[in-house]
């Protein structure tokens, strides 16, 4: 049995001020690299970053982007997603796929190579979602076990299925911890392989991690009740957790995956669970982690990453992926993202927007022209989850609103110029 942790970095996160970016990079970003480099070394790890993310951290701290770049030549597999954190079941087919390749693009600037790996933002799904990835040119996906389970079986539907923004409430179904899927790499299509993760197992470390932090002044504001339900998970839960998962000891097994900004600072875990207005606060969260990858590493045969897993071990072939259209991950909906004030407003000018950008390129023959180019780029920015999350009463952070109304009006502007341009070469 080996295992697999990922860490999914996103600075596109909705509350995250661009001020605050430093500081999650130093205190997050580059603790994990740091934590991998000693005393963790030579532990493989996954470090998941989308275009904008990436960008972002060579824009402001070029010396961990180097860090990570070095780090990818040995025993790091980075990992990508759309440009902007971008719920791909909410938008049309070519918007997504724009967006996986304006992230490709980005990576092959920086990097001098692609990824292989996918992380789909939430996991949310829609049947045409793993043929964006492929076509994007990844050859595996991470994709989400309770959607999977819920879509496949009536019983785990109605006793797990949510019907509000989030389902990490409910109770879990009972299900064997030895399930073929979970612990091997499975066909999603030709060319494209999965790997399934599961809250069953990610979840428990969120609550130990945000224990860390149990002294800060902030944290103090949630009831002595919550707060005590944060430091009952203990770290021999964890790894008697992950051991219980890890079923019949083949294969593999996903036991962090979940956001790297977790490590270092509050993230969103008090907005998410808690409902308290504070985000990214401070968290020494750090001592906790390298705890648990230490303790994971000690119950088998160590730790390896996806592009390795799906190389090494068999891909399940006879069992089809079956996810039902608007399912995400936390025993959520997609389509939840598209019901917020911002959503509203926004997502039928993005739709109407990529319709006529469609037509604009269906009648050019210089498609790959600049001015085209950033129009789609505007676009997709514009379709950026975190200006549209999280749901009343709370609401997206200013910033991120700012983001999406920029390159909201920058795409209306080119696409008119762009059809003026194209009615007079017509």
């Amino acid at each position: 049995m080996k295992y697999i942790a990922i860490y999914h970095a996103n600075l596109n996160y909705s509350g995250l001020e661009e001020e605050r970016y430093e500081f999650v990079i130093r205190n997050s970003y580059e603790k994990i690299i740091d934590i991998y480099n000693d005393p963790l070394k030579g532990v493989p790890y996954c470090f998941e970053a989308s275009g904008y993310t990436i960008d972002k951290i060579n824009e402001i701290c070029p010396d961990v982007m180097e860090k990570l770049k070095d780090a990818a030549k040995r025993n790091c597999e980075v990992l990508a997603s759309p440009y902007p954190h971008l719920m791909l079941p909410n938008f049309p087919y070519q918007d997504g796929l724009k967006s996986l390749e304006f992230t490709m693009e980005t990576y092959q600037r920086i990097f001098g190579f692609t990824p292989e790996s996918g992380w789909n933002p939430e996991c949310g799904w829609r049947q045409d979602v793993p043929q964006m990835f492929k076509a994007a040119g990844f050859k595996n996906l991470i994709i989400d076990w309770e959607a999977s389970l819920i879509s496949g079986n009536e019983e785990i539907k109605q006793f797990e299925r949510s019907n509000g923004p989030y389902g990490h409430h409910l109770p879990y179904y009972p299900v064997s911890p030895a399930e073929k899927s979970l612990h091997f790499p499975i066909k999603i299509m030709d060319g494209l392989t999965g790997i399934f993760r599961s809250d069953r197992v990610s979840n428990r470390f969120l609550f130990y991690l945000m224990a860390a932090m149990s002294e800060n002044p902030l944290y103090q504001q949630v009831s002595e009740a919550e707060r005590n339900d944060h430091q009952s998970v203990t770290l021999e839960q964890i790894i008697d957790n992950v051991n219980y998962w890890s079923g019949d000891k083949d294969g593999i097994l996903i036991t962090y995956a979940d956001d790297a900004e977790y490590i270092g600072t509050s993230g969103y875990f008090l907005v998410k669970y808690y409902n308290k207005n504070e985000y990214f606060l401070e968290n020494p969260s750090h001592g906790r982690l390298l705890q648990i990858i230490q303790g994971i590493k000690n119950l088998s045969d160590g730790f390896i990453t996806v592009k390795d897993a799906v190389r090494q071990y068999p891909t399940i072939t006879d069992q089809k992926v079956y996810i039902e259209d608007d399912m995400a991950w936390h025993r959520s909906k997609a389509s939840s993202w598209a019901k917020t004030p911002t959503s509203l407003e926004w997502d039928p000018i993005c739709k109407d927007l990529s319709r006529r950008l469609s037509e604009i390129e269906a009648r050019r023959v210089d498609k790959e022209m600049p001015k085209l180019r950033k129009a789609w780029f505007a676009l997709t920015c514009a379709e950026n989850s975190d200006g549209r999350w999280p749901p009343p009463p709370q609401k997206p952070g200013e910033f991120n609103i700012n983001y999406c109304m920029h390159y909201l009006e920058e795409a209306k502007k080119l696409t008119k110029e762009l059809e003026e341009d194209t009615e007079v070469k017509s």
